[in-house]
């Protein structure tokens, strides 16, 4: 008798899912069934494109601005808190920037960071800026400083 009770119970268990999910589609705007996921789907996919096109467009403007931007620093204000476990985030950063020859302003945005990277109030990042628009900054990840490896041996700053 036991194993009809566990097929029972695990039919009703299907059930109760089948009719969350048919819930959780029409929550979302869509008709519950295999149409309303495949254009819940058909969404999701177009949403990822669209992000897709923004980080080609920013790596883009990455790679020009290395090239032509103008040499910097900027000292972190505030930030977001960084995600955990990617090897590179999405970080809203505002920064203090300081370019020789202009006066220092603040500019928050959105940065892709590496999950080495040291962050943290008043930690100064290397930048290179648009020439033509101060909101255009980069920051130059090579020369940024980094979170010691795991088990890395660094000598003491006696100091400190």
């Amino acid at each position: 008798m036991g194993l009809f009770k566990m097929v029972r119970d695990m039919k009703k268990m299907a059930k109760q899912a089948k009719t969350m999910q048919g819930q959780q589609l029409r929550d979302a705007g869509y008709e519950p069934g295999v149409g309303g996921s495949m254009q819940q789907l058909g969404d999701l996919l177009g949403q990822a494109n669209i992000q897709l096109e923004g980080i080609m467009g920013s790596e883009a403007d990455r790679a020009r601005l290395m090239s032509e931007g103008v040499d910097g620093e900027a000292s972190i204000v505030a930030m977001g808190t960084p995600a955990r476990g990617a090897t590179m985030f999405n970080l809203m950063i505002d920064l203090e920037v300081r370019v020789p020859g202009r006066d220092a302003y603040r500019v928050a945005n959105q940065y892709l960071v590496p999950a080495s990277a040291t962050l943290g109030i008043g930690v100064t990042l290397p930048v290179k800026v648009d020439p033509n628009d101060p909101a255009k900054i980069t920051i130059d990840w090579d020369r940024a400083p980094r979170a010691p490896r795991p088990g890395e041996i660094r000598p003491v700053d006696p100091l400190a």
